[in-house]
């Protein structure tokens, strides 16, 4: 993989300079872009998207301290106020940023490839806290965490491997209750604290039935309340061959699924914060957040860069940007994927064939 700065594309037998920065501003801003600005105002859409941006991948992690910061470092810079960013994006939608982020992942998706056919996936609901009116739109009860009990949830999927399983399969870590407490003590009087899988079913007799594995806790410490559960509980539809089988592979599918937390600690890498009790800065705020962490994925598939190079970089850039009224060149990502992916692709080809001469 190229791991020079890639601000450098190769281009035939020369280069082309294109900054991040400008990358991104393109995905952002085509087809009307994630927000629109009023008409006639004084700044444009992509210095109101480069301000968000910045506060995503500097220090300045928010939309105020982001202008304080680029203001102090370029003071005759033209630079939007925190209220006017905040004023464009209340002129938005909801609706209309959901939309946006759901085409440009489809963006993502063509660029990086997915199989047409079933995968394996991780889903999981990220709560985000909220301190003001809790009947405000969006907002709904969440687990109480630093000091409230709500906010918004978001639904996030991570594919997890190659492998094929069909749709309806699904592997999920189960709690224990009453009614499970009693199976398991049944179990270990006739058998011991080992291995067993139930069939199980709620009381509600119209829900369907699935298995219940339960796994001795090797960490079990009755007097630690972290490993306090005897036996590791698992829930899902999938049949195996026998019961060793089974009981030998649901840790090891399930432990895939932590992948997804993986994507929360990069996603939150792009975090914005914010007091704005709208709607709809709250969630362009974090659709932004995301497509940042799709943005690196795409990167890091034909290229050697982390997080922290990415946002230092972009950040670079956008001062860049403030300084020359203009990114360095305005080369789209599927352009630039196409580029570095050919001369990847090339490379191997060339080191192979030299390596079979020698």
């Amino acid at each position: 993989m190229v791991t020079k700065r890639h601000t450098t594309i190769l281009n035939g037998f020369g280069t082309q300079e294109s900054d991040l920065f400008s990358m991104l501003s393109e995905l952002l801003c085509h087809n009307g872009g994630i927000i629109k600005v009023p008409e006639g105002v004084k700044y444009t859409q992509d210095d109101t998207i480069a301000v968000i941006s910045y506060a995503a991948t500097s220090t300045a992690n928010s939309v105020e301290a982001a202008v304080k910061e680029l203001k102090r470092k370029m003071p005759d810079a033209a630079i939007p106020s925190a209220d006017t960013v905040f004023n464009y994006i209340y002129e938005n939608k909801i609706e209309d940023i959901l939309a946006f982020f759901r085409a440009i992942n489809s963006e993502f998706l063509a660029l990086t490839g997915i199989p047409d056919e079933p995968v394996d996936v991780a889903v999981d609901f990220h709560d985000k806290g909220y301190y003001g009116d809790k009947n405000d739109q969006g907002v709904r009860g969440i687990k109480p965490k630093n000091g409230t009990s709500w906010g918004y949830s978001y639904l996030t999927i991570d594919m997890l491997s190659e492998q094929k399983l069909t749709e309806v399969d699904f592997i999920m870590a189960a709690k224990n209750n009453k009614r499970i407490k009693r199976m398991l003590e049944v179990h270990k009087r006739k058998n011991g604290v080992t291995p067993v899988i139930f069939k199980y079913q709620f009381k509600d007799t119209s829900s369907p039935e699935f298995y219940l594995v339960a796994i001795p806790n090797p960490d079990y410490d009755p007097e630690d309340t972290k490993n306090k559960n005897e036996f590791r509980l698992f829930a899902t539809s999938i049949i195996f061959g026998s019961v060793d089988e089974f009981v030998k592979r649901v840790p090891k599918e399930y432990k895939r699924r932590w992948n997804i937390e993986t994507g929360y600690r990069v996603k939150n890498e792009f975090k914005i914060r914010t007091c704005s009790k709208e709607g709809v800065a709250r969630v362009l705020f974090f659709a932004i957040q995301c497509i940042m962490h799709n943005f690196l994925n795409v990167q890091k598939s034909i290229l050697s860069i982390t997080a922290y190079e990415l946002k230092s970089l972009i950040s670079q850039d956008i001062q860049k940007f403030f300084v020359e009224g203009k990114s360095l060149n305005s080369l789209p990502l599927r352009v630039f994927y196409t580029k570095i992916a050919t001369y990847n692709e090339h490379r191997i080809t060339e080191l192979c064939s030299k390596l079979a001469e020698s």
